[in-house]
């Protein structure tokens, strides 16, 4: 379930990162952070969904592999709590998508190996192990590690500057010429066009190499101030998401540490 879930993410991340690589290709900062925006409120809808598509059917599911009391017990709180984790895990994925159609794919990287290797694993050891939540706690390590990396993604996505990485983009772009329909026997080559363009009077000429200037030139938005680029509603709603992911996090690690010390009294 829970990796039908994270495909599901991946492929909205890739959708994100081919969008809005397109757009900086174009030189269109503008256009891409509306493409970035978008992404953050479709992340918003998958996230209820994945969280539906595994807490909805969860009194159910374990009846597919399992019919004794104490295992359906025990699959229906575990498919609870991965819930959580399908619920958190499309917001590292589009983000990390969109980093990658910036070039930032290295910042990226270093995040996830730091959030899920050097802070979600050992603390995945350590719920399971030394407080003794079995496979609980596994998810809890993870579900930590998810929400730091959401958190510190998103805010290395805000401090973009996405002129800048649009005109980095822009100077990769070659404009190649379109192969031609026509056979090679009646196709124009460009040795005939320079020959023929030097019949036709200097105005004309001139003309027509504006006309082709024109059509390889890709226009740069116009914005007066750059700030207006993060000044949006999506990012504020996207900063709420991302508290109510840290106050559910802080709530779940209070009952797992309530129900730790109830254990022993």
């Amino acid at each position: 379930m829970a990796s039908l879930t994270y495909m599901i993410s991946l492929s909205f991340g890739d959708a994100s990162d081919v969008v809005v690589g397109q757009y900086l290709g174009a030189n269109k900062p503008a256009e891409a952070i509306n493409a970035k925006n978008v992404s953050y409120i479709l992340t918003i809808v998958i996230m209820f969904f994945n969280f539906s598509l595994m807490a909805v059917p969860s009194y159910w599911t374990p009846y597919l592999f399992n019919t004794e009391p104490s295992a359906l017990t025990l699959t229906r709180q575990g498919l609870l709590i991965a819930s959580v984790f399908s619920f958190l895990d499309p917001v590292d994925v589009t983000l990390l998508g969109i980093t990658k159609a910036c070039g930032m794919q290295r910042y990226g990287l270093v995040l996830m190996f730091i959030g899920y290797y050097i802070i979600g694993l050992p603390l995945a050891f350590i719920f399971t192990f030394v407080v003794k939540l079995n496979v609980y706690g596994f998810w809890v390590g993870l579900i930590i590690a998810t929400v730091l990396i959401n958190v510190a993604a998103f805010f290395m996505v805000r401090s973009f500057n996405w002129i800048a990485i649009a005109k980095e983009a822009h100077k990769h772009i070659e404009f190649i010429e379109p192969p031609s329909m026509e056979s090679k026997d009646d196709a124009f080559t460009h040795e005939n066009i320079s020959e023929d363009r030097q019949l036709l009077p200097a105005t004309s000429s001139k003309k027509s190499d504006e006309e082709v200037n024109e059509y390889h030139t890709i226009e740069t938005p116009s914005i007066d101030k750059e700030e207006k680029l993060y000044e949006t509603p999506s990012n504020k709603h996207f900063t709420t998401v991302l508290i109510i992911q840290i106050v559910v996090l802080i709530v779940l690690i209070a009952l797992f540490i309530m129900s730790y010390v109830h254990s022993f009294m």
